[in-house]
């Protein structure tokens, strides 16, 4: 992860966090979005502005050769009137070139298998995109692709 630390999300818990440097940083990760984000799969656009993953729980993903599908439960709330809303989300990973699990299980925040996801963040790399998630536990997710489509349903 480039923007979105594991440092800075922990120390982000503490009442004496000084939010300055967070907040550059995550302000210098939005201005890069808006520099690439017309050229990144529409469908990546779509989901990555109309979305978000935080505090997704993985349930499971498979890789089989160029594609990998990653499915997330994440909860949403459509205004502050009314109550939490969750959703099946499927991430498809087309044309994949790569997939690194990094566990720097270092201090996060539990001890299950992957925690929560945290943060996200999208690169443009010269010949693909890349997507990296950190999860409370430390774990990195880097996904290499060029092609991206997403389905979400509210879990009955």
């Amino acid at each position: 992860m480039k923007y979105f630390t594991m440092d800075n999300w922990i120390g982000s818990q503490h009442d004496n966090f000084d939010e300055s440097e967070s907040d550059r940083l995550r302000q210098a990760y939005w201005d890069y979005w808006d520099g690439i984000k017309a050229h990144v799969p529409p469908r990546l656009k779509e989901f990555y502005e109309s979305y978000t993953t935080h505090d997704g729980v993985l349930q499971w993903f498979e890789i089989k050769e160029e594609r990998m599908t990653v499915h997330l439960s994440v909860a949403r709330i459509e205004s502050m009137e009314e109550e939490w809303i969750f959703d099946d989300l499927s991430l498809q990973y087309d044309d994949l070139l790569s997939f690194e699990s990094i566990s720097n299980r270092t201090p996060g925040f539990n001890e299950s298998l992957y925690g929560d996801l945290g943060y996200d963040e999208i690169e443009k790399l010269s010949d693909c995109i890349e997507h990296r998630w950190l999860f409370s536990t430390g774990i990195e997710f880097r996904i290499r692709f060029r092609d991206f489509d997403f389905q979400m349903a509210p879990i009955t």
